[in-house]
């Protein structure tokens, strides 16, 4: 018997039976320091293993039917608990490595202001060795994002044929 001599079996019950607020709370309060202390030694933060904590809780509210008997509710939350704790590892670990690449990438991409000063004047000068139906071409592709069925009929062109004024301008 537990405080007060109710059990967690029969609070657990009372929770799924009548959804008994009082019930869950109680369970929540005996067994709050077991699940966030397996937790805190999976995770090692104090915020995410309140998290993990939450997360537990949340599963039992879910999923308390799936709990053999009210006397094994404190090995299924450890286990609940460990398993959520190593799901926020791995998550927090690619949130961590996606940041970290996003970081690298950025660091090795040119400034694009400095890039766009430097290219200005190449590509003006392209455009001007282009016909008007070429020139026309690659305004609409590449500075209207238009795709080439677009720019076929915009042009009264096959989007074969608007394909090849476009890869033929890139060329020049």
């Amino acid at each position: 018997m537990r405080d007060g001599g109710v059990e967690d079996g029969e609070l657990l019950r009372a929770y799924l039976e009548s959804c008994s607020e009082a019930a869950f709370a109680e369970l929540v309060r005996r067994h709050l320091d077991l699940v966030y202390s397996a937790a805190l030694r999976v995770v090692s933060e104090p915020q995410m293993a309140r998290d993990v904590a939450q997360e537990v809780f949340l599963k039992l509210a879910r999923q308390g039917c799936s709990v053999r008997e009210g006397k094994a509710l404190p090995a299924w939350l450890y286990r609940v608990a460990q398993a959520q704790a190593a799901n926020a590892v791995r998550a927090e670990t690619r949130r961590r490595r996606r940041e970290q690449e996003a970081m690298r990438m950025s660091e090795q991409e040119p400034d694009a202001a400095a890039v766009w000063t430097a290219l200005k004047p190449w590509l003006e000068q392209a455009m001007g060795t282009l016909n008007r139906t070429e020139q026309a071409a690659v305004v609409l592709r590449f500075f209207s994002d238009q795709s080439l069925s677009e720019v076929g009929r915009a042009l009264d062109l096959s989007e074969e044929a608007a394909r090849k004024r476009v890869s033929r301008a890139q060329r020049l």
